[in-house]
């Protein structure tokens, strides 16, 4: 086996390194982004990991020719994995270029694109969110702020620059100011040190409940379908706060999204790999879940973990599978539940942490990871790369196993800014 992954994404070397043997992946990364994001030191301790390749592949086909030159100088590569979402386009390209199972350039395109996915949504009939792409604050205006709405960037990630606006609720709105700190949210750590075309979406502010739908996909046709419960924090960053595999709730609600989803995948022509597609369902059309978006990539946020332990599955070795031609079969209930909560603290420099043992130490807690210690500086809450840790549990039943990450999370406290310990869980 010789797998080709675009983009240097740890979590995701670590999950195929158990499946995959040693010396079995090349490995392509943007050659400014080898040095900043320190990949050499870490492919050394990948045992999976063989060649590294320096080429341009953010908004970029460059790498392409060192690709096919790789092929044809070490041998055929038997799939073509996306290891991150700026990558999604350039694993699509390099797939057909290479005649390997895929999601297809036009659906790649979507999916690394909300605007796009807005436009091949709607012409198919899916309910989205009224949107409009924007070039400035102008535009905002134009398209109204009087009620809720959502400005975001349309192809970046991780909810970087997303911002909820409420003229009602929080008054005037400065929108030059709110334009100016949507476009400067990149992650400077992830992109390459060259101009990259951005755009921009402004969408009406839609309320319900909010859950995520993982499906791998052969064929145009889905194999394997989870639904996620998910937590979002209110206000105007809506950063995720949490997630429960499978989702508690009636069968008829999941069946709901898993067509959604079935309808989606023909919409943008997807063909093979994984989607992870963020739904919600409206009180007033709870049958007709809306499209929030949709990412052609391996799920962020532990997701994977949590579907492994509720499904007993490898959904990186089955994602794997599908991309090497073949048609694996993963369980398609759930024996068991999982949940995870994210934490925060107020920001500002870390004094103290206190807790992690004792939530470590509750029953049915997997992990606890608290990436801060005394000295640490805890930025504001604005995107998912703000959170400071997490609280994975397991339990019988999506309630139980939800439950007990609450439970657990609730336990860490962190002192900062000169303030009193406070609870580190989202508050939601």
């Amino acid at each position: 086996m010789r797998v080709l992954v675009i983009g240097f994404g740890q979590a995701l070397l670590n999950q195929l390194g158990s499946a995959l043997p040693p010396g079995s992946v090349t490995l392509v990364e943007d050659p400014d982004l080898i040095d900043r994001r320190r990949v050499r030191p870490a492919v050394e301790k990948l045992p999976c990991v063989a060649a590294l390749l320096p080429a341009a592949y953010h908004q970029s086909e460059d790498f392409l020719p060192v690709v096919l030159a790789a092929a044809a100088t070490g041998g055929p590569f038997t799939a073509v994995v996306p290891a991150l979402e700026y990558s999604v386009p350039a694993a699509a390209l390099a797939a057909a270029a290479l005649g390997l199972p895929g999601a297809g350039v036009g659906a790649a395109r979507c999916l690394s694109d909300k605007i796009e996915l807005r436009r091949a949504a709607t012409a198919a009939g899916i309910a989205t969110p009224r949107w409009r792409e924007v070039f400035g604050p102008d535009d905002l205006a134009a398209f109204g702020v009087e009620s809720p709405v959502v400005l975001k960037p349309a192809n970046r990630h991780g909810s970087l620059g997303v911002q909820i606006l409420d003229a009602v609720e929080d008054g005037p709105l400065d929108l030059a100011a709110i334009w100016s700190a949507t476009v400067a949210a990149l992650d400077d750590g992830a992109l390459p040190n060259r101009p990259l075309h951005w755009r921009y979406l402004v969408e009406s502010r839609m309320v319900g409940a909010e859950f995520s739908v993982e499906a791998l996909v052969r064929d145009g046709v889905p194999s394997f379908v989870n639904v996620t419960a998910k937590r979002v924090l209110p206000g105007r960053h809506p950063v995720e706060t949490g997630h429960v595999v499978p989702a508690p709730g009636p069968a008829a609600r999941t069946a709901v999204l898993s067509r959604a989803l079935t309808r989606l995948i023909a919409a943008i022509g997807f063909r093979d790999g994984i989607l992870h597609a963020e739904w919600m369902l409206t009180a007033r059309c709870p049958d007709d879940p809306v499209l929030i978006e949709c990412a052609g990539r391996i799920p962020g946020d532990s997701l994977v973990e949590l579907i492994d332990l509720a499904y007993g599955t490898s959904l990186a070795a089955d994602y794997l599978e599908i991309l090497s031609g073949g048609r694996p079969a993963p369980a398609a209930v759930a024996s068991a539940a999982a949940a995870i909560r994210f934490l925060s603290a107020s920001p500002g420099r870390v004094d103290a942490v206190d807790g992690v043992e004792v939530a470590r130490a509750v029953p049915g807690v997997r992990r606890v990871a608290l990436a801060v210690t005394p000295g640490t500086s805890i930025p504001p809450l604005r995107s998912s790369g703000d959170r400071i840790g997490e609280v994975l549990a397991v339990g019988p039943t999506p309630m139980d196993a939800e439950a007990t990450a609450a439970r657990a999370a609730g336990l860490v406290r962190v002192a900062a800014a000169g303030a009193p310990f406070g609870a580190a869980v989202m508050r939601i």
